[in-house]
């Protein structure tokens, strides 16, 4: 018989098994019931635990934990997402939607693809990123916990290597720094700066973060949101002051960049610690 053609669409969840992690993959294949659909998680896992999760699934891949470990889940997230966007590749899928065990997806992802890339010539070597979960003015801090892209896009991505820096490089008293500094140990920053630097960006400045984000990222909030069981209240918190970015922000970045970035010699200047940055003073 004639091979079936691959998926258009793939979805990765990446993560721990959690006790919700098998509702969050039922109700992923349950939405998405065309999508090549793969959990990424560890070797150390008990096999009962993931076994949960194999009826809802097309592959499962567990991989070793990381090396190195940091202050942070870094090098655990960065692995699985190298293993699960390999897997995408495998599969031979034109879209990836990348998530965790953790987070249930709102919305479609079929009209976030549809939209963001019609007929696959719009929005060439763009990646859709959730924008209400990043931070407007820490450089490159852009949220990764739900991506939208074309497959290759997605591997370069996740090409960062594990980051090789000692637990010590991390501690100091970072809440009396100011609050740019922050970039320095923000793990979307480590991955971000490399996948800018791979496409030829400059990737030191608040200012590089947005000229890179005009070129090189969209917006999936319209289509896609999360909701993460994990901690529901916490995952509910709202900041305001441009903590965090919205739409409207995307738009007027898009509209007038130059305007946007004088704004930004603005914000920098102000002579807020890292403290007061997390007390939502700046504004």
């Amino acid at each position: 018989p004639a091979q079936s053609a691959p998926p258009r669409v793939g979805i990765f969840l990446q993560g721990p098994v959690l006790d919700q992690t098998p509702l969050v993959l039922a109700r992923t294949r349950t939405k998405h019931p065309s999508a090549h659909l793969v959990f990424v998680t560890w070797t150390t896992e008990a096999k009962e635990r993931v076994d949960w999760g194999r009826p809802w699934v097309d592959e499962i891949v567990q991989i070793d934990l990381p090396g190195h470990v940091v202050h942070d889940t870094r090098n655990y997230i960065i692995k699985a997402c190298q293993a699960g966007s390999a897997a995408m590749q495998r599969a031979g899928v034109q879209y990836v939607v990348r998530s965790r065990s953790d987070v249930i997806l709102t919305g479609s992802v079929y009209r976030c693809i549809d939209r963001l890339f019609e007929d696959g010539q719009r929005n060439r070597g763009r990646i859709g990123i959730h924008i209400s979960s990043s931070w407007a003015y820490i450089p490159f801090h852009f949220s990764e916990k739900i991506l939208v892209g074309r497959t290759q896009d997605m591997v370069d991505l996740w090409s960062v290597p594990e980051d090789p820096r000692p637990a010590s490089f991390f501690q100091c008293d970072w809440q009396q720094e100011h609050f740019l500094r922050l970039a320095r140990i923000s793990y979307e920053n480590y991955v971000w700066t490399h996948y800018a630097r791979l496409r030829g960006h400059a990737a030191d400045t608040l200012e590089d973060a947005y000229r890179f984000a005009k070129e090189c990222l969209v917006p999936l909030d319209r289509d896609l949101d999360l909701v993460g069981l994990k901690h529901f209240a916490l995952f509910e918190a709202k900041f305001t002051k441009m903590f965090s970015p919205s739409l409207r922000w995307w738009n007027e970045m898009n509209r007038d960049l130059d305007s946007t970035l004088e704004r930004l010699a603005e914000v920098e200047a102000q002579p807020m610690t890292i403290s007061d940055f997390f007390q939502n003073k700046l504004g």
